[in-house]
């Protein structure tokens, strides 16, 4: 056991060094995956197994923001006119491309979550949104850190 602070300026210091290291040990353990250091949002055996169904595809979303700042700089006024046409026919493409990719997805969660779990176990739509949430996001930034491998069976 440590002597106590000779002061306030020492006991504010050990006080920032300690929510330091918890802040980090809640930080790693988050990262891990452990259902003890998870937001709300992202516990339960439900919720992650739709995290490793998303990551373990390829998905859509990171190429989708890739393709609308594309189309964003296409789109300028400045850009000659077959530029500004082709950035249009690229945002249809990818917004066709990104619904039938979310509809692939829902529908395969909706298949391995309905095998695996008895039905009423989470809010359908809740768990579609938050697949679809996460598979926008780029592999290397979601949180938790995804467990499994690209192309690893689910």
């Amino acid at each position: 056991m440590t002597a106590p602070p000779a002061n306030s300026k020492e006991a504010r210091k050990r006080m920032r060094q300690q929510l330091k290291t918890e802040r980090a040990e809640r930080y790693d353990g988050m990262r891990r995956g452990d259902d003890t250091y998870l937001p709300k949002r992202d516990q339960g055996p439900v919720r992650q197994l739709a995290r490793n169904i998303v990551d373990a595809r390829r998905n859509l979303g990171p190429w989708f923001f890739m393709g609308t700042f594309v189309v964003v700089l296409g789109s300028m006024q400045f850009v000659p006119a077959p530029v500004r046409s082709s950035a249009s026919a690229l945002w249809l493409f990818l917004i066709v491309a990104m619904v039938g990719d979310v509809i692939l997805l829902t529908r395969r969660i909706k298949r391995i979550v309905g095998q695996r779990f008895e039905s009423g176990t989470d809010r359908t739509v809740g768990l579609y949104f938050y697949a679809i949430m996460r598979s926008v996001v780029f592999r290397r930034w979601r949180q938790p850190a995804p467990v499994v491998e690209l192309g690893d069976p689910v």
